[in-house]
């Protein structure tokens, strides 16, 4: 009995091993996708210092901006905004969606992993329309997910105090 304590005591070390320090397959030279793309600073803990304007502000300009800026669907229903740090700051009309060194507490990051109602998951998909000469964003009931690395840059830009970096 003891024997198998120590067998689950030891995996659940390899898992959060493999989990803080990203898994590398053994004996290859492959590896997690580098996070920086390049030279960066680094944290007191050894971590890259993830960059609001380098980093996190490029993925949300690409994935949300088409239905979060004023005058946008997601805007108008929202208040929510990722035209600038102060806005991502300021959250939406309901709340903050950035809890700075919360990623579990921050209503974004709940979001874009889709832990939260289907309904709400972020980004939605969206078509574009044009009636009388303009053009419509009309996003869909469904949401896409961002890529896993995006999500993770997100995640610890949040846990490392949301800065305006």
């Amino acid at each position: 009995m003891n024997r198998m304590k120590a067998l689950v005591v030891a995996g659940i070390v390899l898992v959060i091993a493999v989990v803080a320090w990203g898994w590398k397959e053994v004996g290859s030279q492959h590896a997690c996708p580098p996070v920086a793309k390049a030279p960066v600073s680094v944290t007191p803990w050894g971590w890259k210092e993830v960059s609001f304007r380098k980093d996190v502000y490029p993925i949300l300009q690409q994935n949300c901006a088409v239905c979060h800026t004023p005058g946008a669907v997601g805007y108008a229903q929202s208040g929510f905004s990722v035209q600038s740090y102060q806005s991502v700051m300021r959250g939406t009309k309901y709340g903050p969606m950035v809890i700075p060194g919360s990623s579990l507490s921050s209503n974004l990051v709940v979001l874009l992993e889709h832990a939260a109602s289907p309904s709400i998951s972020m980004p939605k998909m969206y078509q574009v329309m044009i009636r009388n000469h303009r053009k419509y964003i009309v996003p869909s009931g469904q949401a896409r997910r961002l890529s896993p690395h995006d999500v993770r840059l997100i995640k610890e830009w949040v846990d490392q105090g949301a800065k305006d970096n």
